[in-house]
């Protein structure tokens, strides 16, 4: 990648997409950022032109114009995604399942759609698809239509990642855990919610709320989407995140009963619980806590294991 390599990132109004945007921007990359409303934003050291990820005539019209004012686009970063809605299974109406799914899988269907005849000219490019972990192992409960969507983009990338790489456009899947976004605030509760759920669905939303207000710093996120891209065969997912390496490493070494009753004891509500915050959930959740003691631990075990070494070579040497 060089520095006049055209980089277009949706949805850069804050979190994880401004702060790769910006990054690019330092790094010396001809950025191009969208937003719905880009006459809201404070002013910004790289244009934002106007896009609504819901619209497949918006999507054309963007594209168009990238390729009219810049001749090219290398880099689609499809960063544009909402939380939806807080509700049990039967709660979700296929209306609410629709708009989380217009914006999280559809719109980026059609970004994808409207990108890939550009790259195929240019005989090249890279796509990178923010998704999360949720779309590897599940969203807490309540969060079935987040991660439904998550899935289904899962499966979609995986796949045309191999239509693609003959033309020399190489996808990858971005797979965050908690970071400190303003994704929350997309959080709605469903139009006729049922009173069973109320409580459960209070406590859950409490402990969404607390990870993501103790999230890591999202310019993670962009660093990781640098490195990336800056590798010639880049992978098809990278996990971000001390909490989603977690989790993605034990889903795939522990038995499946196992990691689910993990998973279930980490969103158990009873009714004698006041605080959902429990001291083990803040050391899973607060990425503060969680990385100071992975940090603690880890030179715990390289003074453990290096004094071990010391030993073994005094024995040997006596």
């Amino acid at each position: 990648m060089s520095e006049k390599t055209v980089v277009f990132i949706t949805g850069v109004s804050s979190g994880i997409g401004l702060e790769t945007a910006s990054l690019f921007h330092q790094k010396g990359f001809r950025v191009i950022g969208s937003s719905r409303h880009p006459e809201k934003l404070p002013p910004l050291p790289f244009p934002v032109f106007s896009l609504d990820i819901t619209s497949e005539e918006s999507i054309c019209t963007c594209v168009h114009r990238i390729k009219s004012e810049f001749g090219q686009l290398d880099v689609l970063i499809c960063n544009a995604g909402i939380m939806g809605p807080v509700a049990a299974g039967e709660e979700l109406t296929p209306e609410v399942l629709w708009k989380v799914f217009q914006t999280n899988f559809f719109g980026t269907i059609n970004m994808i759609r409207c990108v890939t005849p550009l790259m195929r000219t240019q005989k090249g490019g890279r796509i990178i698809v923010l998704s999360s972990i949720a779309g590897k192992i599940g969203a807490p409960p309540f969060f079935s239509a987040y991660a439904a969507s998550k899935h289904a983009l899962e499966g979609y990338v995986e796949t045309i990642a191999k239509e693609l790489a003959p033309f020399q456009i190489h996808v990858t899947l971005v797979e965050p855990g908690y970071f400190h976004t303003a994704i929350d605030q997309s959080i709605q509760t469903p139009p006729n919610p049922i009173s069973e759920y109320q409580t459960r669905r209070h406590f859950t939303l409490a402990l969404q709320q607390y990870a993501i207000e103790h999230g890591r710093h999202p310019q993670q996120v962009a660093y990781a989407i640098l490195n990336t891209l800056q590798k010639p065969y880049p992978p098809l997912r990278v996990v971000v995140g001390l909490d989603a390496k977690f989790l993605d490493t034990g889903r795939r070494y522990l038995p499946d009963k196992l990691f689910q009753f993990f998973l279930s004891q980490m969103f158990s509500w009873k009714k004698e619980t006041k605080n959902p915050v429990t001291p083990i959930r803040k050391f899973l959740l607060n990425s503060k806590i969680a990385d100071r003691s992975w940090h603690i631990l880890s030179i715990g075990f390289l003074t453990f294991g290096l004094v071990q070494l010391v030993k073994h070579i005094y024995k040997k040497d006596t």
